[in-house]
């Protein structure tokens, strides 16, 4: 073991979006709608992203359609959960 973390905030892989070397994430509002975020990344951990700032525990993001996805999107999320469906999990953001 060489880090230990304790409350970290992780992500599937695919649920981060790179552009020009800006890390970014898809958030989904209680109002359902997206919020394009800027995150920084931490290490890779089994198919999952520490995000070290930029998203809090238990705010949602999009794994699905993300070149569909826009500030201000409204989308139909289908919530998985990551411990039952493995590491590939997150919100599928449908809209």
């Amino acid at each position: 073991v060489i880090e230990q973390r304790t409350d970290a905030v992780m992500v599937p892989g695919r649920a981060v979006a790179e552009l020009q070397g800006i890390f970014r994430v898809f958030v989904v509002g209680e109002d359902n709608t997206i919020e394009i975020r800027t995150v920084e990344l931490g290490p890779e951990v089994a198919n999952l992203r520490i995000i070290e700032s930029g998203l809090e525990a238990g705010e949602r993001v999009a794994i699905e359609g993300l070149l569909r996805l826009r500030n201000g999107a409204a989308v139909k999320p289908t919530v998985v959960d990551i411990a039952t469906l493995g590491a590939d999990a997150g919100t599928k953001a449908g809209g």
